[in-house]
């Protein structure tokens, strides 16, 4: 994960009749520090996107008009309930699009650790991307069209140049361990202090390298796709960046948010529930505000009761009377629907 990468607002809901604002991650900057890009620099740090979902809720009644189901709560648990979230068969090509490199990287870890370059390498390569990196998030801060598909080809061409693989800790120098996010360092010191092998040499210290550059290129140009409403396109970088850095938040998030563009609620949820089985460090903001997307999804499938449900256990996480209206609007329309029957 890295470090300060993090979430400012993801959800914004305009509800039927009623206008509901929620915002998602706050309290903290939603891209690096930029000097990470560039020592010094003091460019503004553009948002993570706001999602209007007014198109979704108007059609409450459209969905329980054309038949769609809404007894499907047992079909998809609360995170909080479920001990596995997912199985083989209910893969999705979302999820295929993230797990699939990540599965490769696994496989191919040796692979790729001499296709990336190992240790200094990664660094150099990071550098190599803080000039038009810093030039596109210019750009993105300024949110001027013209400037942002100038910014673009650059961008692009350097994240095609990048292995969708992800950067793994590493031995490096003989003398230390490389860990290239907080996630890793955390995780992999926990792991070690409860004895287990780690599969690094247990004799080198870990340390926390900076944060790099190769996840913000993900981002932004997946940002830049996003405004202009390429959100295939920027599914699509924001799944390379996730092959990078699986675990980063910020990354997750606005790849839910493209797939909440494109209506794509299966994937949605099946996305969604694969962060909370395989990403350890979410706090109670962060699951709060991910089975809202979550309820989201299945609100696209009709899934009404689970929708209910994923808003109730949200609430438990993070009350908020945003929340409240909306999960009472689904509840309206379960109501209208069943007595229809």
């Amino acid at each position: 994960m890295l470090s300060k990468f993090r979430l400012a607002a993801l959800l914004g809901f305009t509800c039927l009749a009623s206008t509901v604002s929620v915002s998602s991650y706050a309290g903290t900057p939603p891209v690096p520090s930029l000097a990470t890009l560039t020592p010094g620099s003091t460019e503004p740090l553009p948002q993570l996107h706001a999602i209007d979902t007014s198109r979704l809720a108007s059609q409450l009644d459209t969905f329980t008009a054309a038949g769609a189901q809404t007894t499907q709560g047992q079909q998809f648990p609360a995170a909080s309930k479920a001990k596995k979230m997912m199985t083989a068969a209910e893969s999705t090509a979302a999820e295929t699009a993230v797990s699939s490199t990540r599965m490769t990287a696994m496989s191919a870890a040796k692979d790729s650790a001499t296709i990336a370059g190992v240790c200094q390498a990664y660094f150099d390569q990071s550098q190599a991307l803080a000039p038009s990196l810093s030039a596109g998030f210019q750009a993105m801060a300024s949110k001027d069209p013209a400037k942002m598909a100038a910014a673009l080809p650059e961008l692009e061409k350097q994240l095609a140049g990048l292995v969708p693989y992800e950067i793994r800790a590493e031995a490096c120098g003989g003398d230390h361990i490389n860990a290239y996010t907080d996630y890793q360092y955390f995780e992999l010191s926990a792991l070690r202090s409860r004895g287990v092998d780690i599969g690094l040499p247990a004799n080198l210290p870990i340390v926390k390298q900076p944060d790099m550059n190769q996840g913000p290129l993900a981002f932004a140009v997946g940002w830049i796709k996003y405004e202009q409403k390429d959100f295939n396109g920027a599914l699509a970088a924001f799944s390379k960046g996730l092959a990078m850095y699986p675990h980063e938040h910020g990354l997750q998030n606005e790849y839910i948010a493209s797939l909440i563009e494109l209506r794509r609620g299966q994937d949605v949820v099946t996305f969604v529930d694969g962060v909370f089985e395989n990403t350890n460090d979410l706090t109670d903001e962060l699951r709060g505000s991910l089975f809202v997307s979550r309820a989201l999804g299945l609100l696209m499938i009709g899934a009404f009761d689970a929708a209910d449900e994923s808003f109730t256990v949200s609430l438990y996480y993070r009350y908020d009377e945003n929340i409240v209206k909306l999960r009472d609007e689904v509840r309206a329309a379960i109501i209208a629907a069943k007595a229809k029957k």
